[in-house]
């Protein structure tokens, strides 16, 4: 994520404090070191600077994508760019389905959370999904980004726009 946009994961840190309770599980936030940790995430944050050399091998080797947003509208005219991503590497995620993340969640066998104290649940029941069965999440996610999202699948509405044959 971003420093702007952590203020959607910070409001998770009751839920996240739970699932780390319950199962020793951490929060990987690729983003800007702080200075200090927001208190709702202090101690189960593991913090990865972002950088091109390493956002691919960061996404691959965590196991669930989050993916929260709150219904402003500013969240609603977002694009689902981080679920594309997450998307791309194969990741299970949970999300808010808000704006272009919905029709994404969709597609991508994600498990959409409509209401804030449903994480807990939502995630809890991923991690206890099979691994078979989040390894298929992810699979049709990756499908999903080529069928839906890629330059392939866009290419020739891409060129009409443009005016190329």
């Amino acid at each position: 994520g971003s420093r702007g946009t952590e203020k959607y994961v910070e409001g998770l840190g009751p839920a996240l404090r739970e699932i780390n309770r319950l199962t020793g599980a951490r929060l990987r936030l690729i983003s800007k070191a702080k200075e200090l940790e927001h208190s709702s995430l202090a101690g189960i944050v593991d913090r990865r600077p972002w950088s091109l050399e390493t956002v691919a091998d960061d996404l691959v080797t965590a196991d669930i994508a989050l993916a929260p947003l709150d219904s402003s509208a500013y969240s609603m005219g977002k694009c689902a760019y981080k679920l594309l991503q997450c998307a791309a590497t194969g990741l299970p995620i949970v999300g808010s389905p808000v704006g272009a993340n919905r029709a994404a969640l969709e597609r991508f066998s994600g498990t959409a959370v409509t209401n804030a104290n449903d994480w807990v649940d939502a995630v809890m029941a991923m991690i206890n999904t099979s691994t078979e069965e989040r390894r298929g999440r992810g699979t049709t996610a990756i499908k999903a980004v080529n069928e839906h999202y890629s330059f392939t699948a866009w290419s020739s509405a891409w060129k009409d726009a443009v005016g190329l044959p």
